[in-house]
């Protein structure tokens, strides 16, 4: 479900040249784009991945910056990835019960990797009582590190915090992410405002609904198709199903032709007809009615034809997770007439 084609990126990317501030000077313009490029990118994948995946793909997006500009350490990055991969067992005896078995393992091979982190091993055995009160801090990714380690790089701090505090480690990624960018955006998932989707949206991509459970997404298009004067008679779904090929070619082809917009549910249930019928229909469509949108609602399925999904706009319906983002969620559902 997480096919995206090069036309879906340069619709964001021409959508950035559009949005980045001007600017006459060459090098001040470029730093806009690029700044702006970067978190479209980051909102329109985000719009379409599960909750669980939004943080890795945001860390993995930092970290291909940081190669292009070439400061990345691969053994670094390697080593974070897969701590100590050695089968042998540890000969040095672990100096203190509360050094996990697993993080005593991992700092053999951190010591190895670079001068930074030579003497790990001997300022920790000489100085238990700074390196333990480190290790008992609720939040010790926001605490300084003792005996001057706190000259290491964001990155490299990640790594200390893994050998030491593996628990704390997703709140790492989080701050290590704030620290490249310099503000908190790319930890911040934006919320799902049907507003913008149907401005991102055209007449020849279908918007996909990836559903999660208990997720329904009906009443929210209903509701912006009233706000858009597509009430009534222009707008019209169907619940897919056994035996629904024949109603959903006629509604297809009626809706595009008059400019309603259509809402499909539930198409993992007729995977076949959207293989056979609705890709081959999205392909052909040459000149639909301006107004046409095509709303298709599935739960997540290998069955899914990859034409339809590269094309189309992903969302993921999804509870929020957390009280801030429910909050953020809430509040966006509100104009600012309401609020005031």
């Amino acid at each position: 479900m997480y096919e995206y084609s090069l036309v879906s990126y340069l619709i964001v990317f021409n959508n950035s040249l559009r949005d980045a501030k001007k600017d006459p000077v060459l090098e001040t313009r470029l730093r806009a784009i690029i700044d702006k490029l970067t978190l479209n990118v980051y909102e329109y994948t985000c719009l379409g991945i599960f909750e669980v995946h939004k943080l890795m793909f945001s860390f993995h997006m930092t970290i291909m910056i940081i190669e292009e500009e070439l400061y990345l350490n691969r053994q670094e990055l390697n080593f974070f990835l897969k701590g100590n991969q050695s089968l042998s067992d540890v000969e040095r005896p672990k100096p203190y019960k509360w050094i996990p078995e697993q993080g005593w393992k991992d700092i053999q091979q951190l010591v190895t990797i670079g001068p930074e982190y030579k003497n790990l091993i001997d300022d920790l055995e000489s100085n238990e009582k700074s390196w333990k009160q480190w290790y008992d801090f609720e939040r010790p990714e926001s605490e300084e590190l003792p005996e001057g380690y706190n000259k290491l790089t964001p990155f490299q701090i990640l790594l200390i915090l893994r050998v030491f505090r593996a628990d704390r480690v997703v709140n790492g990624m989080k701050k290590f992410i704030i620290d490249a960018h310099k503000n908190d955006k790319f930890v911040q998932p934006p919320t799902v405002n049907y507003e913008k989707i149907f401005k991102a949206s055209s007449e020849k991509s279908p918007i996909v609904f990836i559903l999660s459970p208990g997720a329904d997404p009906l009443s929210d298009v209903q509701k912006l198709a009233d706000d858009e004067g597509f009430s009534g008679n222009k707008f019209k779904y169907l619940s897919l199903g056994q035996g629904m090929e024949k109603e959903a070619n006629i509604y297809l082809s009626t809706s595009s032709n008059r400019g309603h917009w259509l809402m499909l549910q539930n198409c993992h249930l007729l995977t076949t007809w959207l293989k056979d019928h609705l890709e081959k229909f999205l392909e052909t469509l040459s000149r639909p009615n301006k107004d046409f949108r095509l709303w298709l609602t599935t739960q997540p399925t290998d069955a899914f034809p990859l034409g339809i999904l590269q094309k189309a706009l992903k969302v993921v319906t999804e509870p929020p997770d957390g009280l801030k983002l429910n909050m953020r969620s809430t509040l966006s559902k509100l104009s600012e007439d309401q609020l005031n």
